[in-house]
């Protein structure tokens, strides 16, 4: 993933916004018993415990991690500081077929207020 090995310390409390994989991916493997386990969830953010926002994964809609307490400056210094971040918010906005659960208002008002829009 790229992250150092200073990037989460023992006991650091983290929040994650992801979803979980469809069925199929998240079964145990079939190779055989002593087989890893496939992961049951995608994180494409991580908060930091000192609040920082992180991309994690390209995957999913990054606006479906706004939580209800966040601002839109937040966000702008998010994806104006993380050039990742800001082409997964961008990518996201093009999957018609999910839902977003973000306001609309404040999606478009991020949209408005980072450097480098959307196309």
């Amino acid at each position: 993933m790229g992250v150092g090995s200073d990037f989460l310390k023992p006991g650091d409390v983290i929040e994650v916004c992801g979803f979980p994989f469809k069925q199929e991916f998240a079964q145990p493997s079939t190779a055989g018993p002593d087989s890893p386990s496939r992961p049951a969830m995608h994180a494409h953010m991580v908060v930091m415990p000192d609040g920082h926002m992180r991309l994690f994964g390209p995957y999913g809609k990054l606006d479906n991690c706004i939580r209800p307490h966040d601002t839109t400056q937040s966000w702008v210094d998010f994806l104006n500081t993380d050039p990742l971040a800001r082409q997964a918010w961008c990518n996201s906005q093009t999957f018609v077929s999910v839902p977003s659960t973000a306001p609309r208002g404040f999606v478009e008002q991020v949209n408005k207020l980072i450097a480098n829009p959307c196309e």
